[in-house]
């Protein structure tokens, strides 16, 4: 039967995008609350450092394992199965992931678990009182890559089935156990509360999943069914992606190995890196996600006319998104540390460290958020290698600047380093795809992002003007008060971007995304 019913896909694909962008919206609230609370509690002192060189191992093993693997390799597959109708390949294929996962992923974290203190003592630059004390909480931790594993698995089928409510929502909760564990155990049991709130966070991350994945039908008596056709494609596709990976956590290793060695900087990058991902998850990171499956679909479908428009239209309107918030970022950097985390334990040390390395990450986010959506369009390709061999480019170059950086900014310059690595990723993704398609249409609307450039300096050109002003304002208000300001300097930035963007002949990112996702007929 034809597809009679494009205004049907158009309606899905957009009822999918707004679901995931007010459960993206919800999980970087969440987690600026989890920071909020954290940087409260426990500043920029040794034990957070100590508690977040712990939690990065473990998400270390969780990437390399499942991750960024899960969506690269098993969402294209399985998305062709179910648009195929074969849901009992499909079934197979899940079932078997979930108990591959299990199989692959417990002996990897008992192994951590007994060769922590030599993994914490040759990542980090800790002395011995918080190296145990890093020890004690890479173990408590440690039942975090299991449960995101099977999690994983679970919001990509969810995802790949277009179910996106509670997948979405599951980070949420993740960053609900970590608030828990500040507010109810750190006061008795200190950065230990961190460690069990983050464990209790990961195991709800796959409950609140459990009941929808369920319902999908697509989960089995546990099997192991290697011989599958699909499950090797899955295989082909995670070899290079898990390789990749590897290389790209050479970044965070970087990170724990260089930042542990200036007192207070891993907890200050993360608070930064924190208040980055709320552009970056909101708009980047969902416009992506939303867009994947269709992408998925149509490249199997042969659609690559639709194909092209809806991976530009998705480009643009996550220019259109960006642009403003590196700006904005950057000028109200100080202001918004200051209404956000200026409080409790929290001091003038901490700002400064925090607001120096915001403002370097801010300056990475066009290339962050480029990457997000042009790696799924590889993906949707069936091509993992390519973005494999880019990311190992862009994670050698983000070791040399930041080994070089170090040198000239302290620990700020982890951050810039990570900016430029991003930056130069993004480029290498364009310039690559152009060698695929040589007489597509360039991805980037470069007229597009300079009017978008030319609104956003429309408010950042006055806000920093108006710089010294800001601060001291600020630093006179109270807590409630300098949260108010910032909120009026936000909307009355984003007002005079809009107004500007128009008579720029900018156009909105709902007009964008309409026209991204118009079928042809």
């Amino acid at each position: 039967m034809p597809d009679s019913a494009p205004g049907e896909r158009n309606r899905h694909l957009v009822v999918a995008g707004a679901i995931l962008v007010a459960s993206v919206a919800l999980s970087r609230l969440s987690g600026l609350l989890r920071t909020i609370v954290v940087g409260a509690a426990f500043g920029t002192g040794a034990p957070v450092d100590a508690f977040l060189a712990a939690n990065r191992v473990t998400d270390l093993l969780y990437q390399i394992t499942a991750g960024g693997v899960v969506g690269a390799a098993f969402i294209p597959v399985l998305g062709g199965l179910l648009a195929g109708q074969d849901r009992e390949r499909a079934r197979r294929l899940v079932t078997t992931a979930l108990t591959l996962s299990v199989i692959v992923v417990v002996p990897i974290a008992v192994a951590a678990a007994l060769l922590a203190e030599p993994i914490i003592a040759t990542l980090t630059g800790f002395d011995r009182e918080h190296r145990a004390l890093a020890v004690e909480l890479m173990r408590i931790q440690l039942v975090a890559p299991v449960v995101f594993a099977l999690g994983t698995f679970a919001t990509s089928t969810l995802n790949a089935n277009g179910r996106f409510l509670f997948a979405g929502l599951a980070p949420s909760f993740y960053n609900l156990g970590i608030i828990l564990g500040a507010v109810f155990l750190a006061p008795s049991l200190g950065v230990h509360g961190l460690a069990i709130g983050a464990s209790v966070g990961a195991v709800l991350y796959l409950v609140v999943q459990t009941p929808d994945l369920m319902g999908t039908g697509l989960v089995g008596r546990p099997l192991v069914a290697l011989r599958d056709v699909a499950v090797r494609s899955v295989g082909r596709l995670l070899v290079p992606r898990a390789l990749g990976l590897a290389v790209a956590q050479i970044n965070v290793l970087v990170v724990v190995v260089l930042a542990s060695t200036h007192a207070g900087a891993m907890a200050a990058l993360d608070y930064a890196w924190t208040l980055t991902m709320l552009p970056l998850g909101l708009f980047a990171m969902a416009v992506a996600t939303a867009v994947f499956p269709t992408l998925t679909r149509e490249w199997a479908g042969d659609a690559t006319d639709e194909f092209s428009r809806i991976l530009r239209g998705s480009l643009r309107v996550t220019q259109f998104l960006i642009v403003p918030s590196t700006v904005g970022l950057y000028v109200l950097a100080e202001p918004i540390v200051l209404a956000l985390l200026g409080r409790g334990a929290f001091g003038d040390a901490a700002v400064s460290m925090t607001v120096g390395a915001l403002r370097l990450y801010a300056l990475g986010l066009g290339g962050l958020a480029a990457v997000e959506v042009l790696t799924r369009g590889y993906y949707a390709l069936l091509d993992t290698r390519t973005p494999l061999a880019i990311a190992a480019v862009a994670a050698l170059a983000n070791v040399a600047l930041a080994l070089i950086l170090r040198e000239r900014l302290s620990f700020h310059g982890l951050a810039l380093a990570v900016s430029l690595a991003a930056t130069l990723e993004a480029g290498l993704l364009i310039l690559l795809w152009r060698r695929l398609f040589p007489g597509a249409r360039a991805l980037i609307d470069l007229g597009h992002l300079g009017r978008c450039v030319l609104a956003a300096a429309a408010f950042g050109g006055p806000l920093s003007a108006f710089d010294s002003p800001v601060r001291w304002s600020m630093a006179a208000a109270g807590d409630l008060e300098r949260v108010a300001r910032v909120a009026a300097l936000i909307v009355g930035a984003a007002v005079v971007y809009l107004a500007v963007g128009h008579l720029l002949g900018v156009k909105d990112g709902l007009s964008l995304l309409r026209r991204a996702t118009r079928r042809v007929e």
